[in-house]
């Protein structure tokens, strides 16, 4: 945590008002240019669901599970 708190100012004061990524496609409510805080959100969620695949981490309720609780 103590890494997060020191890393983030410094790259964002760093990247602020540049922009960092240019998207392929038109995406709604954004322009195709990303700043460092819209690319940091897109990275890190296609990032989690990777490591959540590779973990075997789901947030599905296996249909045992839900016939175990109505007994």
């Amino acid at each position: 945590m103590c890494i997060r708190d020191s890393l983030w100012p410094s790259l964002r004061s760093l990247f602020e008002g540049q922009v960092i990524a240019i998207l392929p496609f038109d995406f709604p409510f954004l322009s195709r240019e990303l700043g460092f805080s819209y690319w940091y959100f897109f990275c890190s969620m296609a990032s989690s669901v990777i490591i959540n695949r590779l973990f075997g981490m789901t947030f599905e309720i296996e249909p045992e599970e839900i016939e175990d609780n109505k007994k």
